[in-house]
């Protein structure tokens, strides 16, 4: 299938701004700094227990974790494209790149860990059995955000902060639903990395907001809007929001997963701690003059 041609910035470099920093954004980057993990050593995989499991949860914990590397694959390049258009945007800070490169390694770790869990498993899948969902999770974000059109507030917004938002409730709920050492802190390490990404966003966007008109504001709505259509409520996150026939499998994965214990929250969990996060999401956006529906999940 041809791509459409993507609208790219040009770069103008000239003159290097080093000293535009943005203080809350430089305490992220050093937290960021100090806060790397090597996913072989931090992680007792040793305490893993495989081998005592039935094959059938085998199957499902291999899939479940092969699922969710498939969506962090993505970030692979979407945040190094989000750094490309802040480098090519006029006139930008320099905090928010530096955390950005720093975000991208903790990205890395976390495929690592997903790929050993998956392999741990039976090993890991490529791809996803429909094509359907395959599609899904092909949304070629890097291609959004380095489209001038695109405005980097807006994105930044909807998809650091509430995208990853949503993944780090939903990895600090999966975490508390498991009782193995092992994938204990790993869904931890994960949980901690989003809830700082996802801070990131709204930080970057609170300093942002002074420079916003009218005009900024629909569009933050707009792109808001698309981010729940297109991630939030497709099944991208978690396939208990797929439409029915979409992800089937891994929605089974998930069931079986969450009833061996094996490191995911079921359905009505996941779902509540979904509309508590809208819930709480909704207010601060409304704060910042921003309004979005009211979504049902429950």
């Amino acid at each position: 299938m041809q791509q459409p041609n993507s609208k790219m910035l040009i770069e103008r470099r000239f003159p290097v701004r080093l000293g535009q920093k943005v203080e809350l954004l430089e305490d992220a980057y050093r937290t960021e700094k100090s806060a790397n993990w090597n996913p072989v050593s931090a992680i007792p995989w040793g305490l893993l227990e495989v081998n005592g499991l039935e094959q059938r949860n085998r199957d499902a914990a291999r899939l479940m974790w092969s699922r969710r590397l498939w969506v962090a694959y993505g970030y692979l390049s979407e945040t190094p494209a989000t750094l490309i258009r802040l480098c090519l945007e006029l006139d930008r800070p320099i905090s928010p790149k530096f955390f950005l490169t720093v975000r991208n390694t903790q990205e890395a770790c976390h495929i690592v860990v997903m790929q050993r869990m998956a392999e741990a498993y039976g090993g890991y899948i490529s791809k996803p059995a429909s094509t359907v969902y395959a599609s899904t999770l092909n949304l070629d974000l890097s291609r959004r955000i380095l489209h001038a059109d695109t405005s980097i507030d807006a994105y930044v917004l909807a998809h650091c902060a509430i995208k990853i938002g949503v993944e780090a409730i939903l990895y600090e709920l999966h975490q508390n639903t498991v009782k193995n050492k092992a994938i204990a802190t790993a869904l931890g390490l994960i949980a901690d990395d989003k809830r700082r990404h996802a801070a990131f966003g709204w930080d970057f966007v609170e300093e942002r907001l002074k420079f916003w008109d009218d005009a900024d504001h629909r569009v933050a709505e707009d792109e808001i809007a698309r981010a729940f259509d297109d991630v939030i409520f497709s099944g991208y996150l978690t396939p208990f929001l797929a439409a029915s026939g979409v992800a089937d499998e891994e929605r089974t994965a998930e069931d079986f997963s969450s009833i061996a214990g094996l490191g995911c929250a079921n359905e009505i969990q996941q779902r509540q701690a979904l509309a508590e996060f809208l819930t709480v999401t909704r207010k601060r956006l409304s704060d910042m003059s921003i309004n979005i529906p009211s979504y049902r999940v429950v």
